[in-house]
């Protein structure tokens, strides 16, 4: 298992989530129109441990048909390649069902981080978890 647990948290182009994880921590969610709207913590620090934890806590979420998650980014302390990949797979996963996912609370730090390698880009950033779900539902209120 170490080897495919390294090999997935290091795989930048194919975004694959695992099965078999599962958590009952710092859950909030509510569902509306069809959509999920899932608010989660990201780790502070990502090892792969961590990784795979938090993929298999996100990835019932990921699979529902327009998934729409807040990540809370208040605790990153480290923005590396990994946490990166790991944004960018959840991201891809939603985007697959139609869905979107948006980052909140992101550090200062990481926020540089996000913004020096473009990924700044492709997500929608608030300051607080609040905006982020407030931003779904007026998605949703707009397309109904």
């Amino acid at each position: 298992m170490h080897g495919r647990s390294a090999g997935l948290m290091d795989n930048a182009l194919g975004c694959q989530l695992i099965g078999g994880l599962d958590s009952d921590s710092m859950e909030v969610g509510m569902r509306y129109r069809a959509s999920v709207l899932e608010v989660k913590e990201f780790p502070g620090v990502l090892t792969i441990p961590q990784g795979l934890l938090f993929l298999g806590e996100v990835q019932s979420y990921l699979f529902e048909e327009r998934p729409h998650i807040v990540l809370d980014c208040s605790k990153i302390s480290q923005m590396d390649r990994r946490s990166i990949q790991l944004l960018l797979c959840c991201l891809e996963e939603a985007i697959k069902r139609n869905g979107d996912v948006k980052l909140a609370g992101l550090p200062a730090g990481a926020r540089s981080t996000l913004k020096l390698t473009g990924v700044d880009r492709i997500f929608e950033i608030f300051d607080t978890n609040a905006e982020a779900v407030n931003s779904f539902r007026r998605l949703s209120v707009g397309t109904a």
